[in-house]
């Protein structure tokens, strides 16, 4: 059985951020990165929301919840808070 998680844009566009604080918070990608995102197999949400995902396959629980877990130490160190949805054997976080 397969495990799929979709994970944010952010995981990808925001590995050169700076460090942040409060007075320099993280800008929204660019079109170039945008472009980026799209020829390298993310979707663009089409809910008006300025976010972007794609879906990852996995052997197991396991590894599906261990990148999880590594998604959501990086979206906290540069103070990013996705959206997870957990249901059953899938995970979807905006």
């Amino acid at each position: 059985m397969k495990f799929s998680l979709i994970l944010p844009a952010f995981l990808n566009a925001c590995t050169n951020c700076k460090e942040i604080n409060s007075r320099n918070m993280p800008q929204p990608i660019s079109q170039e990165q945008r472009a980026e995102l799209v020829r390298n197999g993310w979707e663009l949400n089409t809910d008006g929301r300025d976010s972007a995902f794609k879906k990852h396959e996995f052997a197991d629980f396991n590894e599906a919840f261990g990148c999880m877990t590594r998604a959501t130490l990086k979206a906290e160190s540069i103070l990013h808070h996705p959206e997870w949805i957990n249901v059953g054997t899938s995970s979807k976080s905006r």
